[in-house]
């Protein structure tokens, strides 16, 4: 059976020490395309044990990656029920119908 994927060489593309902040780990992201960039909404585990959702983008998808300091789901958030013990790993799908994203 022909593989639907290659495994980039360069794995892991993203670890803790390439954050610009401090963190325990870096797990499995959800990935798309938007606007010329690859989007990563990557599950990081802070010092804590806690984990939260912050966006990571680069050019080729490989290099270069810019994660935002502020997460884009936060542990503990008042309102949001199922984020107080962390986030899980988000996956992302884009839904033509809509014209959306959705997490």
């Amino acid at each position: 059976m022909k593989s639907l994927f290659t495994r980039c060489s360069d794995n892991p593309l993203l670890v803790a020490d390439d954050l610009p902040f401090e963190a325990s780990a870096v797990y499995n992201p959800g990935a798309t395309e938007f606007q010329d960039e690859v989007i990563l909404l990557v599950r990081v585990e802070d010092r804590k044990g806690f984990s939260n959702i912050h966006v990571a983008r680069s050019k080729d998808g490989i290099s270069g990656w810019k994660v935002e300091p502020e997460p884009l789901l936060a542990h503990g958030e008042p309102g949001l029920r199922y984020e107080q013990l962390g986030c899980e790993d988000a996956r992302v799908t884009y839904v033509p119908e809509d014209d959306c994203y959705y997490v």
